[in-house]
């Protein structure tokens, strides 16, 4: 009966995940997100009613979430602070348990990804729209006048001492659909689009998955944004490692490479002085052909971010502080850190030891991915290494990305290990049949 119950609460839950954001900006309210965390809530209860301490993944992110909990109460920082850090260290580690103990059927598991199916379409349809109202509508006043809510954040943020100040790449807007941050967005597509290509035969609406692949791929092109980009390339490629001996895979492969060049270095050419794309489309050659020095923004990184970054790290054992660190917390403090590297930010938030643990877990996750079937195993590892290059220059593991992250590599391994004890089952059937 709770199971049953609880399937209902995880639907909710993803919905949330996806949408609260959107709500808050229309509502002019943080009720949507508040009633994320509380449904968040929930489901850490039901597992925690549920969940056998026994399986190796739930029993080494014990560890983190335990360690990282108790320093929610770190005496060098304000105590409201360090909790509302629960939202970007302590809350993604934990969604690695939901798939884990909460779906645990095969038809559970079906009906999850068809519910992530229908969302992403409404999803993905609102970031296109932003983009359209964007692109011909005069940019920022497309948004002014046919997504206010949008409009008013990005100004408010602009405007707000401590809010966001990278929302545009020169004049181009970084679209973040949905979400708050366009690294959140963005990231969401590419880990989504990556899923629902793994499990599509398991999709009841076949047009909606189309349609999810077109306009999916044709908000990424129209973003120009690097990070979710490149990202979707590893995962893909990793994911199609088992398949580079194969003669028509390296054919299409080098036909697709082939047109994709001539199509970049022909678009590079001819709107390199278009001042509205130019700095997305400079920044997307130089990732493009290694020029890595040659960016302004990861110049800022290594002079800057990093630089201080070290400096606290080699007299910050045990760390700062989540506080310090966690972007929810940063206006609630005088000396929050911004070291744009999950790393550092681990690091400096929990000392040598968090780290440690953290890594552990990114560790565990591939081991168990390399048991699992070759499908399986490549796309967990090909996720676990887009968001570990993310991570370089931004904060994947933490918040919703982080939620999202956890919760993928979760739900891709339980259902790896739950079809394939199924089988199993049936074959054994199918024998003791053919014996009788």
């Amino acid at each position: 009966m709770l199971r049953f119950k609880v399937k209902y609460i995880v639907y909710i839950w993803i919905f949330l995940l996806m949408f609260s954001n959107l709500f808050d900006r229309m509502m002019g309210s943080k009720v949507p997100s508040t009633l994320f965390y509380l449904t968040s809530l929930i489901l850490i209860i039901a597992c925690l009613i549920i969940i056998k301490f026994n399986s190796l993944l739930i029993a080494v992110s014990l560890l983190p979430i335990f360690f990282f909990g108790v320093l929610i109460f770190h005496p060098l920082t304000p105590f409201k602070a360090n909790v509302m850090s629960i939202k970007d260290f302590i809350l993604p580690l934990i969604s690695l348990w939901v798939p884990l103990s909460l779906i645990k059927d095969k038809n559970d598991k079906k009906k999850v990804i068809n519910v992530i199916n229908n969302l992403f379409l409404i999803f993905v349809c609102y970031g296109l729209f932003q983009e359209i109202c964007f692109y011909t509508c005069g940019g920022i006043n497309g948004l002014a006048k046919y997504l206010p809510w949008d409009y008013h954040f990005v100004v408010n943020e602009l405007n707000t001492p401590g809010g966001a100040k990278n929302l545009f790449q020169g004049s181009l807007l970084r679209f973040s659909g949905p979400m708050n941050s366009f690294v959140e967005g963005q990231v969401f597509v590419v880990v989504i689009l990556s899923l629902l290509l793994k499990y599509k035969k398991f999709l009841v609406n076949n047009f909606v998955f189309k349609l999810n692949l077109v306009f999916g791929f044709t908000f990424l092109v129209l973003a120009l944004e690097r990070t979710p980009i490149f990202m979707l390339v590893i995962i893909l490629f990793i994911w199609n490692v088992p398949k580079i001996l194969r003669f028509k895979f390296v054919l299409r492969a080098l036909i697709i490479v082939s047109l994709l060049a001539v199509i970049s270095f022909e678009v590079y050419n001819r709107f390199q002085n278009n001042e509205e794309i130019s700095t997305a489309i400079e920044r997307l050659m130089r990732t493009a052909t290694f020029q890595f020095k040659e960016d302004p923004a990861i110049q800022m990184r290594m002079e800057d971010r990093w630089e201080k970054s070290i400096q606290l790290a080699e007299t910050s054992f045990w760390g700062l502080g989540p506080a310090r660190i966690s972007p929810s917390a940063r206006n609630m403090i005088d000396n929050y850190v911004a070291p744009h590297n999950n790393f550092f930010a681990y690091y400096l938030g929990y000392g040598f030891v968090g780290l440690f643990l953290f890594l552990s877990l990114l560790i565990t996750i591939i081991f168990y991915g390399s048991n699992c079937k070759s499908d399986t195993k490549y796309l967990v590892w090909g996720i676990v290494i887009a968001y570990v290059a993310c991570a370089i220059f931004n904060l994947p593991f933490l918040g919703k990305n982080g939620i999202l992250f956890f919760f993928t590599v979760a739900f891709v391994l339980s259902s790896d290990k739950l079809i394939s004890i199924q089988t199993r089952i049936k074959r054994n059937v199918v024998k003791n049949e053919d014996s009788c």
